[in-house]
């Protein structure tokens, strides 16, 4: 991501040249005015600067090899239709805005000369936006509707738009209503240049993912082919693997990248319009209407400070309030980014921790299902707050429907504080294999009211919260995958039990899934009814081909012990038939 810092700020560096020269010029001029005119045109070309710096840092970032077509990846023909625009556009429009400027800060407001200069200004940049968004069916907007399907539903929307604007604003110049079409221009070029500031801002953002995304992915491959590396088959692996897998949906980084791509997405459209709700709410009077529009009326406790002689005391009385329509709709528009922060943001911290942290599936899950409880419980609080909705109103309801609800529903509430305790001290993890109750299996999901557990034959159990909590667990994994087997074998009487030992150590060590750290060791354990019993113990790394290995010993030291002539022994039973001989001499 550091060459696109450093493209980023050799574009700015490259546009910054001749538009600070002329605001360092204008400055200058200022401070050293000896009469109105000098200061009047220092002020005109400062703000000349200020504009063509914008201008030239959009035509400096589309330019061939630049900023947007490498590093964001942009069409090369769109790029090149833009940077060719932006040129003509500085040139054409450079001196009519620096007269018009200055004419601005020196004459009175609204003034035929400043009105004129106005006008024709304008009259160029509508030339200029037709040449570059008129007819629909150009290079330009064609390339840009194939590649956003909502510009290819609106295309005529988003075209016509810009040029019947300023048409417009030429009109209501032209009719004396100078102050309001100047201050329309003003907002239009607010609202410019905050756009390519958020999408600026939203290309790096996803430039940064898209990063993020492509180390995961190798980081990933490196790892699978070191597993393979190690065995001699993808299929043996899986034939001896006794491990059920995770769900792959919570382990998918491609859904992750995209709810992370979708939350970006949905943040730059939500702040767009609260940008162009600040820009333009002093200026179109049906916007400021709906903050005096009241709903409903609240009386809140403020505390206010009262200062005397001797000290400073507060005192708490009563405001009233008026809950406006502008304010429920920003309570929707809370809702809204709530909801969308809920459902998306897990993807975006997924992405995040998968390549800068060396944390586990279980931790990352944990982390994002925490965040998804602050997120959702920040978003209603503060909704609770704009529709006028405070503790010491609800406390009551809040206090009798908790006794209720904890009569009735006890066990529901006791299962989702369990999970939240299960996510904070995290005595299972995603993966973990643990067994509770007599069944042991996987970890595959961990939610608010139960946890599902798939086991060998992957049947999903799902075990309340609760138990994990105040009940027995084994947890396989929690610290340590390392495991042992053990393997049990009876030869028959007379054998070299020494020979026989050996051969079973050997076949253990020999074998590349057994530790040799804590190594292997036999023992003669007991004189059975028919067989001397000789057992093995091996250690294992982890549980994956914990069956496979324990059948693979099996099998060796059976092939060993056949070659050696070492006899595995039938279990022997004497049967004594006895007969009553009294009973045969009665008959």
């Amino acid at each position: 991501f550091r060459p696109t810092l450093r493209a980023m700020l050799l574009t700015f560096g490259l546009a910054a040249e001749w538009p600070l020269s002329m605001l360092v010029t204008g400055t200058l001029l200022q401070t050293q005015a000896v009469g109105q005119t000098m200061l009047h045109f220092g002020l005109a070309l400062s703000e000349l600067g200020i504009i063509l710096l914008w201008l030239n840092c959009v035509r400096q970032a589309v330019r061939p090899d630049g900023l947007a077509e490498v590093h964001f990846g942009w069409n090369n023909t769109v790029c090149q239709i833009l940077r060719q625009w932006f040129h003509g556009t500085i040139l054409v429009t450079l001196l009519p805005l620096f007269l018009f400027l200055a004419v601005r800060q020196g004459g009175s407001e609204g003034d035929l000369i400043e009105r004129s200069l106005f006008i024709v200004l304008m009259i160029i940049v509508g030339a200029r936006v037709i040449r570059l968004l008129l007819p629909p069916s150009n290079l330009l907007v064609s390339r840009l509707s194939a590649s956003f399907s909502i510009l290819a539903t609106s295309g005529w929307l988003w075209t016509l738009g810009p040029v019947a604007l300023v048409a417009l604003v030429i009109v209501i110049s032209v009719t004396g209503f100078h102050y309001t079409a100047v201050q329309l221009s003003i907002r239009c070029g607010h609202t410019l240049v905050v756009m390519s500031l958020l999408l600026l801002g939203h290309q790096l953002l996803t430039r940064w993912l898209r990063l993020h995304r492509t180390s995961t992915r190798l980081l990933e491959a490196r790892a699978r082919a070191m597993e393979r590396s190690k065995s001699d088959s993808d299929e043996t692996d899986a034939a001896n693997s006794s491990i059920p897998p995770v769900d792959e949906d919570e382990e998918d980084v491609e859904v992750f990248g995209l709810q992370a791509d979708a939350l970006l997405r949905n943040i730059a459209c939500l702040t767009a319009l609260a940008c162009m709700w600040g820009i333009w709410l002093d200026v179109l009077p049906a916007l400021r209407v709906l903050d005096h529009k009241p709903l409903w009326t609240v009386y809140e406790e403020v505390v206010v400070p009262i200062e005397s002689e001797e000290a400073t005391t507060v005192q708490t009385r009563m405001e009233r309030r008026d809950v406006t329509v502008g304010s429920l709709l920003f309570a929707v528009f809370t809702l809204t980014l709530t909801v969308i922060g809920v459902r998306q943001i897990p993807g975006l911290i997924e992405v995040v921790l998968r390549s800068e942290s060396k944390l586990d599936a279980g931790a990352r899950y944990a982390i994002c299902t925490v965040m998804r409880y602050v997120v959702l419980l920040i978003g209603m609080a503060m909704i609770f707050r704009l529709v006028g909705l405070r503790w010491s109103q609800v406390q009551w309801l809040v206090a009798g429907l908790s006794v209720g609800l904890g009569f009735g529903m006890q066990e529901i509430f006791a299962n989702f504080v369990c999970g939240l305790i299960i996510l904070a001290e995290r005595p299972i993890r995603i993966g973990d294999i643990v067994t509770i109750d007599g069944v042991s299996g996987v970890v595959s999901k961990i939610r608010i009211r139960a946890t599902s557990i798939t086991d060998w034959d992957r049947r999903e159990y799902i075990v309340p919260n609760r138990e994990f909590i105040t009940g027995k667990l084994l947890n396989w994994t929690l610290s340590d995958t390392t495991n042992r087997v053990v393997v049990n074998v009876g030869v028959a009487y007379g054998t070299d039990t020494n020979r026989a030992r050996e051969i079973m150590l050997e076949v253990a060590r020999n074998h590349p899934n057994v530790m040799s750290d804590p190594g292997p060791i036999t023992t003669f354990e007991n004189f059975g009814d028919s067989a001397l019993d000789l057992v093995l113990r091996a250690y294992l790394p982890n549980l994956d081909n914990r069956l496979g290995t324990t059948t693979e010993l099996y099998t060796l030291i059976n092939l060993r012990f056949a070659e050696e002539g070492i006899s595995i022994p039938f279990p022997q039973r004497d049967v004594h038939v006895q007969t009553d001989s009294s009973i045969d001499k009665a008959e």
